[in-house]
């Protein structure tokens, strides 16, 4: 059967008291249904994360500098430092290719991978491309 939507988790909140920052640490691409992400992120920015927030109108996701649709989102997901939305797996290939080319003036990235399956890792350390449907299909 083939997936049509991920789950992205998203390290948001305080750890002290759960507000949300407004900006993210880790981002954890998962399965619905399933424990073991398929990667996870974590951000290596200077201090925090880059901007991240859910837009107004409901229906999308303000990461970095750019926008993403989302089919929904819930606060406090699991604990209280992860929010989560709902995308498709384009999305979710969108979202991992823009964090992928995110690094600084010398070429030092701002994410890298804290755990994943070890065929995304090694594509991600690679700069390959990445399509996540490719690895849940097998």
């Amino acid at each position: 059967m083939k997936i049509k939507t991920l789950i992205l988790m998203l390290c948001v909140n305080d750890p002290d008291n759960g507000n949300h920052t407004g900006r993210v640490e880790a981002v954890e691409f998962c399965i619905p249904g399933e424990f073991e992400a398929l990667i996870e992120l974590e951000s290596s920015y200077w201090d925090w994360g880059p901007v991240c927030r859910w837009v107004k109108d409901g229906k999308s996701l303000r990461l970095g500098r750019r926008t993403f649709p989302i089919r929904g989102y819930s606060t406090w997901v699991g604990n209280w430092c992860w929010d989560a939305a709902i995308v498709t797996v384009e999305t979710a290939n969108r979202i991992l290719a823009y964090l992928q080319s995110q690094h600084d003036r010398r070429g030092t990235p701002y994410w890298t991978v804290d755990s994943g399956w070890t065929e995304i890792f090694d594509a991600w350390e690679r700069k390959e491309p990445i399509d996540l449907q490719k690895y849940i299909e097998g």
